[in-house]
C-alpha cells in the first residue's frame, strides 16, 4: 500500500493518494459500513450567538475504556495520523479530538 505521485511539472502541482489504503483499515478494524455516506470527517459544534453562547459544554458521562479499549482507538488513530500526514491533512482535526479525549 505505497503512496503514488501525479506529477505535473507544466502547473507546478502534485497530487498524493494510497490507493485502498482507508478500506483496507476499516476492514483490519471491522468498522461496518454506514447507511449512509459521510462526508465530513469532523463536524464541529455549531456556533450560537446571544445568551446560548454562554451555556457550558456538557459533560460527558460515558464509562472510561479500559486497557484494550484504549489501545483499540490509539491503534485506530495511529493509522490514520499516517494516512492523515502522508496524504490527507483534512481528518486531523478529528483525529486530534478523539486523541485527546481518550487521553482522559
Amino acid at each position: 500500500c505505497g503512496i503514488k505521485l501525479e506529477w505535473n511539472y507544466e502547473e507546478r502541482w502534485v497530487d498524493s493518494w494510497m490507493p485502498d489504503y482507508v478500506q483496507k483499515k476499516l476492514t483490519q478494524y471491522d468498522h461496518p459500513k454506514p447507511k449512509r455516506p459521510q462526508h465530513c470527517p469532523y463536524t464541529p459544534a455549531p456556533v450560537h450567538y446571544g445568551r446560548k453562547s454562554q451555556r457550558p459544554i456538557p459533560t460527558d458521562d460515558s464509562p472510561p475504556l479500559d486497557k484494550a479499549g484504549k489501545k483499540r482507538i490509539q491503534g485506530v488513530i495511529g493509522s490514520f495520523l499516517y494516512y492523515a500526514r502522508a496524504v490527507d491533512p483534512t481528518i486531523l482535526m478529528a483525529l486530534s479530538a478523539i486523541a485527546a479525549d481518550q487521553a482522559n
